[in-house]
């Protein structure tokens, strides 16, 4: 729709570890997921999700890898509609690391000029990669279902191998 109305618009997607996502909308008090999926937004689950949802006994955290996993087919059908030069995919980890780099790499993209009074008031913040929080907040059972829930989401942005993925399941004691 933005594509649509904005023809010349450019786009960045912010690409984050699945897991990190899915414990952040766990968080979120107000996250409709809590009511369950017939009372959300995302419409009926298909019956691929609907299984995987009752395999790990309609985990909440199943269902926000699931719901990770919506937003995720929605976005990739819209890119796939917006010419290449007009978008840019930047990791989360990586504008952690380097968020002035990242930021000249932004306003490069978006035809903005950087001056040094940007580059000044960008310097006055810091940025720190929480990709780690889900391996703390979350218990061991609930760590295998989101690597069992995301494992295709996490081979295809880089942060499993595809080999050590299905090795990461058969070895993970679940609880």
């Amino acid at each position: 729709m933005l594509n649509e109305i904005f023809p010349d618009a450019k786009f960045i997607h912010i690409v984050r570890d699945g897991r990190a996502v899915a414990n952040s909308i766990i968080n979120i008090d107000w996250w409709e997921g809590w009511a369950g999926d017939k009372n959300w937004r995302w419409g009926e689950l298909t019956e691929e999700q609907q299984a995987v949802w009752k395999k790990h006994n309609e985990s909440f955290v199943a269902l926000a890898g699931i719901e990770l996993e919506i937003y995720t087919k929605a976005m990739n059908k819209a890119v796939a509609q917006i010419p290449k030069e007009r978008f840019m995919e930047i990791r989360y980890e990586d504008f952690c690391k380097a968020p002035l780099g990242t930021f000249k790499s932004v306003c490069d993209f978006c035809e903005i000029e950087w001056n040094s009074t940007f580059y000044q008031k960008l310097q006055k913040y810091t940025l720190k990669d929480t990709n780690f929080k889900w391996q703390k907040e979350l218990t061991k059972e609930q760590q295998f279902i989101l690597n069992e829930t995301l494992a295709e989401f996490q081979t295809n942005y880089g942060y499993i191998e595809p080999e050590k993925a299905k090795a990461k399941l058969e070895n993970v004691d679940v609880l």
